[in-house]
């Protein structure tokens, strides 16, 4: 049985709507594709709406919860819906720090090219869903190689590295 997390604020409206509609399009494929699996979702704030479809999903709600850090290290696959909005998306690094693999939605792993098909996997309709959740799942277990993978690209001394990279090709 795998343990999924969503994380975020889940009272703020575009979240809300990715979480739902991921719900409702993608959590039946979770099932058949993990049929023990559990889901959690972690966040402040969740809206009513949120309640009532984690609810009939059979979903964990930890509202504002005070340590996400704990909520991640209950988890073995992070989740992230986020398929509207600009920018990078953070809780996809919150997974990554995590050791967790992480499954995203393909315009919330803008910014994480690096990862993809190593511990991040995409999607943007069922087939793909489907194929990053088993893709996911084999990643599952050795939390401390997929931190290392983290590390590599995100720690201090590896942005400064870049940096150096970066200037000589000026």
């Amino acid at each position: 049985m795998s343990r999924y997390i969503i994380t975020g604020n889940l009272g703020i409206a575009q979240n809300v709507t990715s979480t739902l509609s991921w719900i409702r399009e993608y959590g039946p494929l979770l099932r058949r594709e993990d049929p023990e699996m559990s889901l959690t979702l972690a966040g402040k704030n969740p809206s009513p709406h949120i309640l009532k479809a984690a609810a009939a999903f059979g979903a964990i709600v930890i509202p504002s919860p005070p340590d996400m850090s704990v909520c991640l290290s209950d988890a073995d696959i992070y989740i992230c819906p986020a398929d509207n909005g600009s920018g990078i998306k953070l809780r996809v690094m919150d997974g990554l720090k995590s050791g967790l693999p992480v499954v995203a939605h393909v315009l919330a792993s803008r910014g994480y090219e690096h990862f993809i098909g190593k511990n991040l996997f995409v999607y943007d309709d069922g087939a793909s869903f489907s194929r990053a959740v088993r893709e996911a799942r084999e990643m599952t277990g050795d939390k401390e190689v997929l931190i290392s993978s983290y590390k590599e690209f995100f720690s201090f001394e590896a942005g400064v590295r870049r940096l150096k990279e970066a200037l000589q090709q000026k």
